[in-house]
């Protein structure tokens, strides 16, 4: 029998037939160059992504700090009232007043701190103790017979104190040890005078 052939199938014989390994090699370059975008776009997804974390942690602890400054503020003004009623009271004491004023006065006070202490605002009150500059301010030093050199021998106005950070250092006098004799006192006291 004999073979019968169409226009398009003589026209397919004249034109050469791909080569399967320059197809194969076209499609490996491509594959290539598709992995590599592929890792480049993973790689900018994690960076992406380690920025908006870092970008949430740095706007969280803005926040908290904004927020302390804010409560150190409100406080500041709360304890400078303290003060005002403390010294108030001492005066009180001083010029030997009582009565129901004075108890109004302490009751305010007591009330106030109870307050603060609901807060988490405890005072720091370091009569007798060493100074120690993270919480005390140091206004002078002086000479003291009832507290050693470098201890609190009078505390000026509390510090407080909410939770760990500090909100307002106490503010003190600092011994200097005590007193030095007199000079006509060392003169005395020497044997056969």
């Amino acid at each position: 029998m004999k073979e019968f052939r169409t226009a398009s199938d003589s026209a397919s014989e004249g034109a050469p037939e791909p080569q399967p390994a320059a197809g194969a090699e076209a499609l490996a370059a491509r594959l290539l160059a598709l992995e590599a975008e592929l890792l480049r776009a993973q790689d900018a997804h994690l960076r992406a992504e380690s920025d908006l974390q870092n970008a949430r942690r740095r706007a969280g602890k803005d926040l908290d700090e904004a927020e302390r400054r804010g409560e150190a503020r409100a406080f500041g003004s709360y304890l400078a009232l303290l003060d005002d009623l403390t010294r108030a009271l001492e005066a009180a004491s001083v010029a030997g007043e009582s009565g129901p004023l004075v108890d109004g006065v302490r009751l305010v006070l007591t009330r106030a701190a109870d307050e603060l202490a609901r807060f988490g605002v405890v005072a720091i009150d370091p009569l007798g103790r060493p100074f120690d500059p993270r919480e005390h301010e140091a206004l002078l030093a002086a000479p003291n017979d009832d507290h050693p050199a470098g201890h609190v021998a009078q505390v000026v106005s509390r510090g407080y104190r909410h939770g760990e950070r500090l909100l307002r250092p106490a503010r003190v006098i600092v011994s200097d040890g005590p007193a030095p004799p007199a000079p006509g006192a060392a003169a005395n006291s020497e044997p056969g005078s």
